[in-house]
Order: structure tokens, then sequence, then C-alpha cells
């Protein structure tokens, strides 16, 4: 499976051992843009291939405008050596539009996370900052709401956050373009360590039940 990047890779095979199932190898492009060069990579590595089955690769798009848009162009590419299938992102309860066409959603891999999962990371980071937390029942109940939705759960946390630290909200961004927010997602990522973490457990498990859509597309998307 091929990811657009490390936060991507990280979430999805720490979601792979709470859930016990089978998880594939996850190559990171480390960034969209290379998922030409990867694909035209393996569909070279294997044109030798004496087998009668391609290998299969799936490829996981951001369903945001710049995923969307490699996502179309590629998708028109022919791969002779390969099994390919493409991917846009779901959010955490299946209701993101996977469609090219009419597409407004910013969702990437953080809304496929369960909302009070991303709200005790995000907490987390804010206690170390020195800033004020946000309120996770308010977010989570936002976050469905047709207002919210589209736009992620980053950019919602970055309201929210900024208007619990009116002083000192700018110091970080999650969803700004430059390297700083990078490493703050990053680090984000780096959190979810589902092993011996028994707080996150718990809260895991009672997000299970509430949204059960994560645990299926995550079984979809690893059946290969």
């Amino acid at each position: 499976m091929i990811v657009e990047g490390g936060c991507d890779k990280k979430y999805l095979e720490e979601f792979a051992k709470y859930f016990s199932i089978k998880q594939p190898k996850i190559i990171s492009l480390d960034g969209v843009d290379n998922a030409e060069k990867y694909l035209n990579f393996y569909d070279s590595y294997y044109k030798n291939n004496t087998s009668i089955y391609k290998p299969k690769v799936k490829i996981l798009f951001d369903n945001d405008a710049a995923g969307r848009d490699i996502y179309a162009k590629i998708k028109q590419k022919i791969y002779k050596s390969i099994d390919v299938s493409f991917h846009l992102i779901q959010n955490f309860d299946g209701s993101s539009n996977t469609k090219l066409t009419k597409n407004n959603c910013n969702h990437e891999i953080e809304d496929l996370l369960y909302p009070e999962v991303m709200c005790w990371l995000v907490n987390n980071l804010l206690i170390r900052k020195g800033l004020n937390k946000v309120n996770t029942e308010e977010v989570a109940k936002k976050i469905l709401s047709p207002a919210y939705k589209n736009d992620g759960i980053l950019s919602l946390l970055q309201s929210e956050k900024n208007n619990n630290n009116l002083e000192k909200g700018n110091e970080i961004s999650f969803i700004s373009s430059r390297k700083a927010t990078n490493d703050i997602k990053n680090g984000l990522a780096g959190m979810f360590n589902i092993e011996g973490d028994r707080q996150l457990i718990t809260i895991m498990d009672v997000c299970r039940s509430k949204y059960p859509f994560i645990e299926r597309y995550l079984k979809q998307l690893f059946d290969f």
C-alpha cells in the first residue's frame, strides 16, 4: 500500500495493531507529487514477472484538492505489470465525498481518526506548549455538522484552539503549509502509540462502537 506521507503510514499501522488486522507493507510517498514516479517504478520493476498474477498495489490519496488532482491524472494511465487501485481517504463516519467532481472536501488522514482521539492528541500537544486545551465534547459534536465536516477536523481544531488561546493561539498551526505545521502533524502522529497506553486504548474502546465505519473501512482497505 502506498500513502502520501509518514503520518498516514503511522496512523494506519497503529490502527492495524488496535484492530488486530493483518496489514500490508505501507510505503510513504513523502509527498503526493511523487505518486506517478512510484507507480512507474513498480510497473517497471515487475515487468519481467512470470506469474499470471500481477502484484497488487493500493494507493491512498488525501481527499483534498491536491490529492484529487493527482488521482485524476494518474488514474488514466495504464500499468501493465501491476494491479493498481486508487482510493481517496474517507473520514471517520464514511460521509466523505469521494467523487472527483463537485467535491470540496478537505479530508486528510487525521479525519479518519476518531474525533475524540484527535482531540486527545491535540490536547497533549497544547499542554506541552502551555496552551489551553480544546473541549473534546464540543469538537466531537461540531465535526458531525455540515458547517464543519467538509473542511476537516484540523480546520475545526485550529479554530477551537485559537478561541481558547486568544493571546498565544497563533504560536502553532494545524493547517498552514509551512514546515512547522508539518512538524506539528508529525508530532501528533508520533504520540499515537497503541501499545502500552491505557488512556488511549480506553478512548479507542469507547469510540470503536460509536464509529463502526472506521474498522470496516480499514479491513477493506487492508484486504489484498
